[in-house]
């Protein structure tokens, strides 16, 4: 009896302890944007095929948006350009989306057990 509620304890302080990781991080990046706003950019590129798109994330909506080409032998230009509305990107958080023909997907089969419950399989 006492080996379900020990386990039901952990996983709900797990998760509150996750809940307020990401809320200490939410703050500290709003203060950041206030006090270092350089540091706190968050610049995406999205790959799409052989062109890729960069702008900086604000917080209620993004910049402009600066088209970036492959170069006639496939590659990416380097360093990566920068626009007026990306500004400098040193020191900035990326994110990158990559085209669904770039990125490598894998299928799991899973027990029918664990199906109903992916949370604890992820």
């Amino acid at each position: 009896m006492r080996k379900p509620a020990l386990g039901t304890i952990r996983a709900e302080g797990a998760a509150l302890l996750q809940w307020w990781m990401r809320e200490l991080r939410d703050i500290a990046q709003q203060l950041l944007e206030r006090i270092a706003p350089r540091f706190a950019k968050q610049v995406v590129v999205e790959f799409k095929g052989n062109t890729a798109e960069a702008y900086v994330l604000l917080r209620s909506s993004s910049s402009e948006r600066v088209t970036i080409c492959r170069d006639p032998s496939g590659s990416w230009p380097n360093p990566f350009p920068t626009g007026d509305a990306t500004g400098d990107y040193r020191g900035a958080r990326a994110t990158l989306v990559l085209a669904p023909a770039d990125t490598l997907t894998l299928e799991l089969l899973l027990p029918n057990a664990l199906r109903g419950d992916l949370g604890k399989i992820i």
